[in-house]
């Protein structure tokens, strides 16, 4: 309430349901429905860095983002044979509103999906299955020029990118793997995966896949993976403004392997490593033009650590080290370091109390260095320095909670509390800059945020 930035504070929520109906071991079926959103009104620009009249001349904008799925869910069982699929409804919602200027992304999909698992030995598993997705876009925008201060949120408002459009695809996946048990301790994994769109240039991606685990003693497993990964692109990039359909797909050729550790059956750690060759990556820019079939690669490893005592007491660690280039500059998620800490305790059968813990180095970014005036519109254009040069703080997150479970005889209730800090240094969101790109401003997050929920099983 004292950040003048924001005239309507955010706000946000989700939810969650499931019900589950099991006439048999061998059948289960379940309806499941989740949703999240947020919502808030602030100025374009952050008032502390303008003068009076610019002050005066802030347009105020308004954000709501809404994300809604429901699905039915089945599990049936055949002596060997498992089937495991779900029929789905997704709603995305993406609204941003200035006094005379609009953006909406009104996304709809359905989707079909069915995994098979036939074990038809004891040293040979068959993994197959298909999705089928139907997406449907509405794209609007009625921007009034450029826009300094949304391209967080807006990705046409923002950057004057007129669209009114209409996106329909269909695109759909197949995949197959054989889980082939050389000895009882090592099995080998080769498989492929095709998936096939309409609309895309590139509508058909056959990708061939191996993997290995070798459980070198009872208490050590080696793994090693590679393959290569496909996506095609998000419905909104395949607008007429921005090219249509001629976009690339994204690709990868990936390797990964790992070591896992058990000690006296408590105590678990992993170590593991990856290498990403990263092509045909796309991204929008801030003139409205979109640059694509950039290539750029990804390394890293990880170190994770489990230990339980029974059911009462929880404890995980990761340190995660990485590197993410594209066409010589930092990735946009680039996070050289990222530290994870989260334990549980159930110190009463109906009282827990956790802590989370969160540290990871921030992203980067493209700074303004300075502005060109524009004469006739009396506005400015950003002058940016070198890709992703700068970059945020490094984040911090702090999460304690509290819950008590209460039980009846068909029924039990869980309520449970929230603490979430993040403290003023490490709560930077992005930038944004005065109307001249003269000064740049941290755009901060909520420091201190408390909740209250309730959990019920029937």
């Amino acid at each position: 309430k004292d950040n003048p930035w924001y005239t309507t504070f955010p706000s946000f929520y989700d939810w969650f349901a499931r019900l589950q109906y099991q006439p048999s071991q061998e059948v289960q079926w379940g309806i499941l429905g989740f949703g999240a959103g947020d919502r808030y009104t602030r100025l374009a620009l952050d008032p502390s860095t303008l003068d009076a009249f610019s002050q005066s001349q802030d347009p105020s904008f308004t954000w709501d983002h809404h994300f809604q799925i429901a699905a039915l869910q089945h599990q049936h069982r055949l002596d060997r044979l498992q089937l495991n699929g779900n029929l789905s409804f997704t709603h995305h919602l993406r609204e941003g509103t200035l006094s005379n200027a609009q953006e909406r992304l009104d996304s709809r999909i359905l989707g079909l999906r069915e995994d098979i698992l036939w074990v038809s030995s004891d040293s040979i598993t068959l993994a197959s299955g298909l999705e089928v997705y139907q997406e449907h876009l509405l794209a609007f925008a009625d921007p009034q020029g450029l826009t300094p201060g949304l391209e967080e949120e807006t990705m046409f408002l923002a950057r004057g990118v007129q669209v009114h459009e209409t996106i329909d695809r269909v695109r759909g996946g197949l995949y197959g793997e054989l889980r082939y048990s050389l000895t009882p301790s090592f099995r080998l994994i080769p498989g492929v995966r095709l998936d096939m769109a309409t609309l895309d240039t590139e509508n058909f991606h056959p990708d061939p896949r191996l993997s290995a685990r070798w459980d070198i003693t009872d208490s050590t497993r080696l793994r090693l993976a590679a393959g290569r990964y496909s996506s095609f692109p998000r419905p909104e990039y395949l607008v007429e403004a921005l090219g249509g359909t001629s976009l690339p797909s994204p690709t990868s050729w990936q390797g990964a392997g790992g070591v896992d550790q058990v000690i006296a059956e408590r105590l678990e750690f992993s170590l593991d490593g990856y290498y990403k060759q990263l092509q045909n990556m796309y991204e929008l820019n801030y003139d409205g033009s979109l640059s694509s079939g950039m290539s750029g690669f990804a390394y890293g490893g990880e170190f994770t650590s489990h230990y339980r005592l029974r059911d009462r007491f929880f404890a995980a660690l990761a340190l995660s080290l990485s590197h993410a280039e594209r066409e010589g500059s930092p990735a946009d998620y680039d996070q050289p370091y990222a530290l994870n800490f989260a334990g549980s305790w159930t110190f009463k059968p109906t009282w827990n109390i956790g802590l989370r813990y969160r540290l990871a180095a921030g992203i980067p970014y493209t700074p303004a260095i300075d502005g060109l005036y524009h004469a006739d519109t009396d506005s400015y254009s950003p002058v940016f320095g070198a890709t992703n040069s700068a970059r945020l703080p490094p984040y911090q997150k702090i999460d304690l909670h509290l819950e008590k479970r209460f039980n009846a005889h068909t029924w039990s209730l869980t309520t449970y509390a929230e603490l979430w800090y993040v403290p003023p240094a490490n709560n930077v969101m992005y930038v944004v800059y005065r109307y001249d790109y003269d000064q740049e401003a941290p755009v901060h997050g909520p420091g201190f945020i408390p909740l209250l929920g309730a959990r019920g099983e029937f």
